[in-house]
C-alpha cells in the first residue's frame, strides 16, 4: 500500500497482529489506518548498520521507513474522524525560533537585533540541537493543566551522544543505571549533564509521552555505573527488555517564553515566536521531537543561520524541522451485535488500464 507515496509491504497478518496486540477489543466504531514515517537509526537501533570491513565500526547512521496500523474511534463518521484526525496531527502553524550572539555586556545592542561586535567564543566547532520536550500550545490561549506549557531542552553534537543501558536499580529518589559505556572524551558523561530514558516502543507511540529529564549525580568510570537525581518514568511495561538508552543533554526540561532571550553557552541566545511573522498573534503549537540545528563555526566566530529579509541585523525566524508522519485509511470497523470490517470504502486504488 502506499502512503503519500512511501510503499508499504507490511502483509496483513502483522498488521492485523501489531494493531490488536494488547487484546483490547474496541466497543465503538474505529477508523484503521496507516502511520508512515522516515525513522532515524544508528547502531544502537539496528547492530547490522556497523561497517563490517572495518571491523564492525559505526560509520553513519540510516534513514529507515517505519510504517504502523493505528486505529481512532469514529463517534460520528468514519471519513469525518479521519480527517479531523489528520487536522489535529499535521499542525499549520508551528512555533518558531530565532538564533542571534550576544556581545559583551558593554557593547551590548538593542534586543533582537545583532550586534556586529558579537562573536561565538569557545574552543571547538559544534553542531547544536535545540529540540522541543514536551507539546503545547503558546500565545493567546492561556496554558491549563490540559494544555500545558511546552518546554524545550538543547545539546552539542547534534544530541547524537546515547549510553545503551544493561540494568536499572531504584531507591528512594535515585536511580543507578549500569552503562556498556560512559563515552570519551568531550562526549563523556559526566556530573551534572542530564540524561532521557529512551526505548523502542517509545519511538513507535503516536503521541510518546515526554520522559524525565534526570540530571547526573554520580559516575564511577571503573564500572560505568551512574547515579541519576530522581526515578526513571516507567511509562511503558518491560523497558529493561525495550534496548533501552539513556541520552545525553545538557540541560533539564526549560519552559518556552515567547520573546525572552535564553542563553545556550559561548554566547549563543536563543529566541522562541509563535509565528514567522512579526507581530503576528496566532497561536504557536510546538510538538515534542520538533527541532532546530544551530551550526557554529570557531574559524570566523559565527553561527549558520539565516537573517531577516530587508534587515541583515536581525536573525531570522525559522520552523522547526520535523519527523513527518503519513496517514492512510485502510479499513472502517463497525461494532455492533457483530464486528463488520470494510477494508474496501476507504481505500484508493490505481486505475486499471486496458
Amino acid at each position: 500500500y502506499y502512503v503519500n507515496g512511501f510503499r508499504c509491504r507490511e502483509s496483513s497478518k502483522k498488521l492485523e497482529q501489531e494493531l490488536w496486540k494488547k487484546d483490547n477489543l474496541p466497543t465503538e466504531n474505529q477508523v484503521i489506518f496507516l502511520d508512515a514515517w522516515e525513522r532515524h537509526i544508528t547502531y544502537q537501533e539496528d547492530d547490522s548498520i556497523r561497517e563490517k570491513a572495518l571491523g564492525g565500526a559505526d560509520t553513519a547512521s540510516r534513514s529507515k521507513l517505519v510504517c504502523m496500523p493505528r486505529s481512532i474511534p469514529a463517534k460520528n463518521g468514519m471519513q469525518e474522524a479521519f480527517d479531523d484526525f489528520v487536522k489535529l496531527n499535521q499542525i499549520e502553524n508551528r512555533g518558531c525560533l530565532s538564533i542571534g550572539l550576544k556581545a559583551p555586556s558593554k557593547d551590548q545592542a538593542a534586543p533582537c537585533i545583532q550586534n556586529p561586535n558579537a562573536k561565538l567564543r569557545g574552543s571547538e566547532n559544534q553542531l547544536y540541537r535545540v529540540e522541543i520536550h514536551s507539546t503545547g500550545k503558546v500565545g493567546e490561549v492561556p496554558p491549563t493543566e490540559k494544555a500545558p506549557k511546552p518546554t524545550w531542552k538543547w545539546a552539542r553534537d547534534n544530541a547524537s551522544v546515547s549510553f545503551p543501558v544493561r540494568s536499572f536499580e531504584e531507591s528512594n529518589d535515585e536511580t543507578s543505571v549500569v552503562l556498556e559505556h560512559i563515552g570519551r572524551d568531550s562526549q563523556q558523561l559526566q556530573i551534572g549533564d542530564f540524561v532521557e530514558l529512551v526505548i523502542e516502543e517509545m519511538e513507535m507511540e503516536m503521541e510518546p509521552p515526554a520522559p524525565a529529564l534526570l540530571r547526573v549525580t554520580k559516575v564511577n568510570k571503573n564500572d560505568f555505573t551512574v547515579t541519576l537525581e530522581g526515578l526513571v518514568d516507567r511509562l511503558f511495561k518491560d523497558i529493561e527488555k525495550q534496548n533501552p538508552r539513556l541520552r545525553k543533554w545538557q540541560c533539564g526540561a526549560l519552559p518556552v517564553d515567547i520573546g525572552a532571550a535564553d542563553q545556550l553557552e559561548n554566547g549563543i541566545e536563543v529566541q522562541f515566536h509563535n509565528d514567522v511573522e512579526e507581530g503576528s498573534k496566532k497561536v504557536g503549537q510546538f510538538k515534542r521531537g520538533d527541532y532546530w540545528l544551530i551550526p557554529a563555526r570557531i574559524a570566523d566566530g559565527t553561527i549558520e543561520w539565516p537573517l531577516g529579509k530587508g534587515d541583515s541585523a536581525t536573525p531570522a525566524r525559522k520552523p522547526p524541522r520535523i519527523v513527518e508522519h503519513h496517514y492512510a485509511p485502510i479499513a472502517f470497523l463497525k461494532v455492533g451485535a457483530k464486528y463488520e470490517f470494510d477494508p474496501k470504502k476507504p481505500r484508493k486504488t490505481f486505475p486499471n488500464k486496458k
